[in-house]
């Protein structure tokens, strides 16, 4: 299966991204995203490319 990619800017992103990576062409990309089209397999994956030092977020719901 083939993801999909989606390239995020962010004001924390880079325009230097790793060779395997598209060139960011002067934008501030902090994110690159990888996603499944295919519903039986519903996939999220995400590159975080930082200029700076982020804090850790987490997101529990009530029960957690």
């Amino acid at each position: 299966m083939k993801l999909n990619s989606h390239y995020v800017e962010k004001p924390w992103g880079r325009d230097d991204l790793p060779p395997v990576f598209t060139k960011a062409d002067g934008r501030q990309i902090g994110e690159v995203w990888f996603d499944s089209s295919d519903e039986k397999l519903p996939i999220l994956v995400k590159w975080l490319f930082t200029s700076e030092n982020l804090s850790i977020q987490v997101h529990p719901n009530d029960e957690q």
